[in-house]
């Protein structure tokens, strides 16, 4: 019986949408739960003197394997609360609710994946599909990231933020089969 496991690992500091393999043995993390959401306690990172009130990492891992011919896959969204920070005088409900939305998007773009990989990869032919849909998706991940602070101005856009608000709640119940 041959079985092979391979794991990968995306972060992206928020704000800075760096990209960076890590090692999850040593790296705390919360995962992603509706309606259980980290809390400022969580945010424990060393605030940057980068002219941004705060920043949040998130990460997608996947797992994937090979038993049999029969491809398993595994997608984990997780908060990194040690790459995750805040300058304390800067604290509000409203910079924490633009903040955890980051880490919604990153739910969204990790239930994008899940989705992919049920409907793509199903057995050992599709295996190398694995690397390059995960890459896909990492990059519209990061765009949207992107897109989301631009658009807001990191929350200062109180209409847009609102909008983005209502736009990730609708894709995150419209994916909701990939939770």
């Amino acid at each position: 019986m041959i079985f092979i496991f391979q794991s990968l690992f995306a972060i992206i500091a928020i704000n800075l949408l760096s990209f960076n393999a890590i090692d999850n043995s040593k790296v705390e993390t919360i995962l992603w739960k509706e309606d259980s959401y980290p809390t400022w306690e969580d945010y424990k990172g060393n605030p940057q003197n980068n002219g941004m009130v705060a920043e949040t990492s998130t990460i997608i891992e996947i797992s994937y394997g090979l038993k049999k011919g029969k491809v398993y896959t595994s997608v984990i969204c997780a908060f990194l609360p040690h790459g995750s920070w805040v300058k304390a005088k800067q604290k509000s409900d409203y910079i924490l609710k633009h903040e955890l939305l980051h880490f919604d998007i990153t739910e969204l773009n990790a239930r994008k994946l899940r989705k992919r990989y049920a409907e793509e990869i199903k057995t050992e032919k599709d295996y190398p599909k694995i690397n390059k849909i995960y890459k896909e998706i990492i990059a519209e991940w990061q765009s949207m990231q992107s897109k989301y602070d631009a658009e807001t101005n990191h929350s200062i856009n109180t209409q847009q933020q609102a909008m983005w608000n209502e736009k990730i709640a609708a894709e995150l119940e419209l994916m909701v089969d990939y939770k």
